[in-house]
């Protein structure tokens, strides 16, 4: 096109619309400045008087909207309205790649009055001219919908290959590698800073994300927002969810699982997957932003009275502060009663001081320590092993699940299928780590086991030294439990955690004290130690001292057991740590007496409980389809074959176990013929009896305990329109598989009511109106008969085929009915008569 000419419109106003898709484009290439240029070139020779330029360095996606230099240029032209303009694009693509957005931006500058005047097209307003626009604009958005295709599939095929293609997460960047290519990398000081952050979590060190959030404002390294330094919470919480953490990678809307990645992991997978279950289950109140140095027990000692974690504060006298500990609960009795910070504080000093263990037991106890570390070594390369084999062989299940989906075609078989890879990939990350994690190096014994026995040495210096981040962390260490403390008799026996404990029983064997029952005679060690102990025996006869020295021979002969000597130290109550009383404690209590409920109470809360937690097995096709069909029914486990499963159709969200039905993993009586289909449920609850007696029928079993008959009576009272089943709820056939194949499927629509006195109910069913006819084979009246002589609903009660109705139940009923037979057999299966019976009272009522 020949744009030599001037335009007879000379003088008119010019808007210029550059674009490129991202910032890196503008930083690195010259997009913006060659479209502005072009863009100048035309209006030059148009005669246009160019006004304004309008840039956007980002894509916006389809909409227009979105941009910022579009938005700018059409509130631009609002605010000069009435004015004629022409907006200069410097190509069609340039104007919008999407068919539906390109004639909707046509019309908001037509309704602006603005014309729109590109370089290489003309547009035009006849019908050709806006037929070759739509056919261009459709081009551009088919390239548009083309390329991203083209990028999301190699993507994809390198999120599958193992490689992390988004955007780095904070603590990672990107680095370029001769074998890989681009590839994750860890970014540090900020990959430190996020390591300590996740594993802290994990641990428990930091208690919920609020907590994370203060850590991390408080590391300068870690990238913030804005000036005030702050983390928002979704950050954390991003931080806390991503698998790339954990040398792994994921693209879930792309169809590409969990799976081990190549890029160098911030934390072990083990400990992702504690992150990820403490953000599924309740966290813990956020730690106070109040405690500081001043106060290091605050929130770790305890009243004693009420149990509640104390406070601290500082109290103003005359000439100085002083500061002070008290209990702020409501209703204590020791509330806003202060203690001295010195009481409180060197009480606590004197429990850590108390924890350390004597020098030479010490040595001993690290000896031990460094014996079974080489033993674990030992045994932790035949652990690799056969991580190894199970590692293989969940490869080849995947594989064959792989070959499965190919081959089937049910929608929910395949995604079942796509689920049970997914948690064998899941696997395989695990496996994979536990097996290059399984043989420990040696150099881990001093970079570990090393820095922990100095800390079990001596917890009071690192206490007294440490900051006070560290005397926090050393309280935690030290006690299971915060501290209790009373005011009037000082701090109760401590909770020591279990290393200590182990110390402690060292530190015991210098006196002699005598362990459990059975524990073999003492062994002499050097400096008047006998051990007790077995495993410091085995060690002492092995000839080593503390320190790994040969023993001498008196050394390592056995020594009669024999108590330290000297007067036992004094209990009293004083406060703890006195010279008088170094272990006070709290007294015994009185025990109160307690009632014992007499025993078939007992008994029967106990049957109560195991019929809550009993489950049982459904199986065949029917059975198991009614039960996963009936929302009323909990579901717990579905084990199934391919053919089952395809037979089965709609599982309603329950997540099938596959099984080959030569080895039919459910626990079912061998004779069963499950179909390839069993379902592990709980027994379903049906409505009191007072409520099913609605006036149509109920049938009343005594005593009948073959599952096959009450599964075929379900069967028939479900056709002939009975209300329910019931049944007393001992010494009758419980809701089981058997029964609820014979039912094929009845058991979820029609109740099946157990009661714990059949005669109580039959009388309760009388007294709503219903008339109880007895099925036996002496009745007085034959049943049509006695139907036709009584007009009230019927409850039919029937008793176990040989015994039939007991004595009670008899006396229970209004009167006792017969079926009539045609020849000289006058019995029937008691399902048989359930349905006869049934159908008589169908006839009556029309």
């Amino acid at each position: 096109m020949n744009h030599a000419v001037k335009n007879v419109e000379a003088g008119t106003s010019a808007l210029i619309y550059c674009r490129v898709s991202d910032k890196k484009q503008k930083t690195q290439g010259h997009g913006l400045e060659s479209q502005e240029h072009r863009c100048r070139q035309f209006a030059e020779e148009r005669g246009y008087d160019v006004e304004m330029i309008f840039p956007d360095d980002i894509t916006g996606g389809v909409d227009f909207m979105k941009r910022p230099g579009m938005r700018a240029m059409l509130a631009y032209l609002d605010a000069q309205a009435g004015k004629p303009y022409v907006v200069i694009f410097d190509d069609l693509k340039r104007f919008a790649r999407h068919t539906e957005f390109h004639l909707k931006l046509r019309r908001e500058f037509a309704q602006r009055g603005a014309r729109v005047e590109c370089p290489n097209f003309k547009f035009e307003d006849t019908p050709e001219g806006v037929f070759i626009e739509t056919v261009i604009a459709a081009q551009g958005q088919l390239e548009r919908e083309q390329n991203r295709r083209q990028v999301i599939q190699k993507m994809t095929a390198r999120v599958e290959k193992g490689y992390h293609v988004f955007h780095p997460r904070v603590g990672y960047q990107y680095t370029k590698d001769r074998v890989h290519g681009k590839i994750l990398s860890p970014d540090e000081p900020v990959a430190s800073i996020v390591r300590e952050a996740l594993e802290g979590f994990a641990a428990g060190r930091f208690r919920s994300q609020v907590e994370v959030k203060r850590f991390l404002e408080g590391k300068p390294d870690f990238p913030k927002s804005g000036k005030s330094g702050y983390v928002h919470p979704t950050k954390v919480r991003e931080m806390l969810e991503r698998s790339v953490y954990a040398g792994c990678v994921e693209a879930p809307n792309w169809g590409v699982s969990l799976r081990k990645g190549y890029h160098e992991p911030l934390i072990s997978f083990a400990t992702y997957e504690r992150i990820q279950e403490r953000l599924k289950g309740t966290l813990n109140a956020p730690a106070r932003k109040d405690i500081n140095q001043d106060f290091p027990l605050r929130g770790f000692v305890l009243c004693d009275d009420c149990g509640e974690p104390m406070t601290s504060c500082w109290s103003k006298g005359r000439s100085q502060l002083y500061p002070y500990y008290l209990c702020d609960t409501p209703g204590c009795c020791s509330k806003r009663k202060s203690i001295r910070r010195a009481d409180i504080e060197d009480g606590a000093e004197s429990l850590l001081r108390g924890l350390q263990p004597a020098k030479q037991l010490f040595k001993l106890a690290k000896a031990i320590f460094t014996d079974i570390w080489e033993m674990r070594r030992s045994e932790a390369a035949s652990a690799r092993a056969i991580l190894e084999t199970q590692l293989h062989e969940t490869g080849k299940q995947i594989e064959n699940l792989l070959d499965r989906i190919m081959s089937a075609s049910s929608p929910s078989v395949i995604g079942a299928y796509e689920k049970r890879i997914a948690e064998l990939e899941r696997q395989k990350i695990r496996l994979t780590e536990r097996a290059e994690s399984a043989v420990p190096s040696e150099a881990r014994l001093s970079e570990f086991i090393e820095p922990a026995l100095t800390f079990l040495a001596n917890p009071w210096n690192i206490y007294t030294n440490g900051s006070f981040p560290l005397k926090r962390t050393v309280l935690k260490l030290a006690f299971a439990q915060p501290l209790r403390y009373s005011r009037n008799e000082g701090y109760r026996t401590a909770e020591i955690t279990f290393p200590f404990k182990v110390l402690a029983d060292f530190q015991s064997l210098k006196c002699g004290v005598v362990g459990d029952p059975g524990i073999e005679p003492g062994v002499g060690l050097p400096g008047g130690v006998t051990v007790r102990c077995r495993t410091l025996q085995l060690v002492a006869r092995q000839g080593r001292g503390p320190d790994g020295a040969e023993l001498g021979g008196a050394a390592r002969g056995v020594k009669p057991a024999r108590a330290a000597p000297g007067p036992a130290p004094a209990r009293g109550r004083g406060p703890y740590g006195t010279p008088d009383n170094p272990v006070a404690r709290r007294r015994p209590r009185a025990q109160l007496a307690v009632m014992r409920k007499p025993k078939h109470i007992v008994e029967k809360e106990r049957a109560r409980r195991a019929e809550g937690r009993r489950t049982h097995w459904l199986f065949g096709l029917h059975a198991v389809a009614a039960a996963l069909a009936n929302p009323a029914r909990e579901k717990l486990r579905l084990v199934a074959t391919r053919n089952a499963l395809e037979r089965l159709g709609d599982l309603h969200g329950v997540e099938p176990e596959l099984a080959d039905a030569r080895k039919f993993p459910a626990p079912l009586d061998p004779g069963s013929v499950h179909q390839g289909a069993a379902l592990e449920t709980r027994p379903l609850e049906w409505p009191p009896l007072g409520d099913l007696a609605d006036g149509r029928p109920l049938v009343m079993l005594d005593r009948v305990t073959d599952p096959h008959n009450v599964g075929a009576i379900l069967r028939s009272a479900e056709v002939l329109g009975a209300a329910a089943v019931v049944a007393p709820a001992r010494h009758a056939a419980p809701e089981t598989g058997a029964l609820a194949k014979t039912a094929s499927g009845a058991l979820e629509r029609q109740p099946y009511l157990r009661v714990g006195n059949l005669s109580e109910a039959i009388r309760q069913v009388r007294k709503a109106g219903y008339v109880a006819l007895g099925l036996d084979g002496g009745g007085d009246a034959a049943i049509h008969d006695a139907l036709a002589a009584d007009p009230r609903p019927v409850a039919l009660v029937l008793g176990a085929e040989g015994p039939g109705l007991r004595h009670g139940t008899r006396e229970a009923v209004d009167r006792l009915v017969r079926i009539d037979a045609a020849g000289p057999l006058a019995s029937l299966n008691v399902s048989n008569a359930a349905a006869i019976s049934l159908y008589a009272v169908n006839r009556r009522d029309g």
